[in-house]
């Protein structure tokens, strides 16, 4: 008799490199499995690059000025991501700004030239990332820095159930979408779960909006484009970190 797919070790590790490989740069030999499989870990990838972000922001502290701090946190996180996300973000507010129908949306989400709305929606987010991460590091809150990426990661998983691919399950979003299973989304959640018991308050707080901006993002994504794309998955990652990071310059718990 086979072992059940969740004991499955060698799966498992598979499944934690391939999502590691895609949303790092972090260089990974060895078998990957599919995108929708890797999904489970995509919070996990996503505490690590928080944690990443945080000890690089730790360590240049006291060298440079808390505003200069906060954009080269932005910068690393773009490195150790290779921009992916960014590039995602940039191509749907283009997109939403550009197009006026469905097709039209969809072939600016593929078109590699920049736009106007595209470089405004870069400067904004990253504008407020840094800003962020320089409060945040000036107050000392690591907390949302370290959980904000797995948010951001967990909104791609939980984007997926019942929602169809914009290209009929070409592209990337229809490597995310095929083969899905609604339990994946319960384990990714389950990854992020030890950290509700460092900051209760925060955790619930950042759950909340996270949940708001999922169900917005789905109905967005399916009204004005149709279902999701890869770039579409990006845009609601990096939608979520930016909006979770401002929401947590607000709030006074440590």
């Amino acid at each position: 008799m086979s072992k059940p797919d969740f004991i499955d070790c060698k799966r498992l590790v598979d499944n934690f490199f391939t999502a590691l490989s895609f949303l790092t740069k972090i260089p990974i030999q060895g078998k990957l499995s599919s995108f929708s499989e890797s999904f489970v870990f995509f919070p996990l990838v996503g505490l690590i690059i928080g944690g990443l972000i945080s000890f690089i922001l730790y360590a240049f502290r006291n060298l440079f000025p808390s505003n200069l701090l906060g954009y080269i946190g932005v910068a690393f996180d773009a490195w150790i991501t290779r921009g992916l996300h960014y590039d995602g973000f940039a191509d749907w507010i283009d997109a939403l700004g550009g197009g006026y129908t469905v097709e039209r949306r969809l072939a600016i989400l593929k078109d590699s030239n920049v736009g106007a709305f595209a470089v405004i929606g870069l400067i904004i987010c990253i504008a407020l990332k840094a800003t962020a991460f320089s409060h945040l590091v000036e107050n000392g809150l690591w907390y949302p820095i370290i959980l904000a990426p797995a948010f951001g990661r967990f909104s791609m998983v939980a984007l997926s159930p019942g929602m169809p691919s914009a290209r009929s399950g070409e592209g990337l979003g229809g490597s995310f979408i095929a083969g899905f299973e609604t339990k994946t989304l319960w384990f990714a959640f389950l990854t992020m779960v030890p950290c509700f018991f460092l900051n209760p308050v925060f955790f619930g707080i950042m759950l909340i909006c996270s949940i708001f901006l999922i169900f917005g993002s789905r109905w967005i994504h399916r009204k004005y484009f149709g279902g999701l794309t890869g770039d579409l998955y990006g845009a609601t990652c990096q939608l979520t970190e930016v909006f979770l990071l401002v929401v947590a310059t607000g709030i006074r718990v440590s």
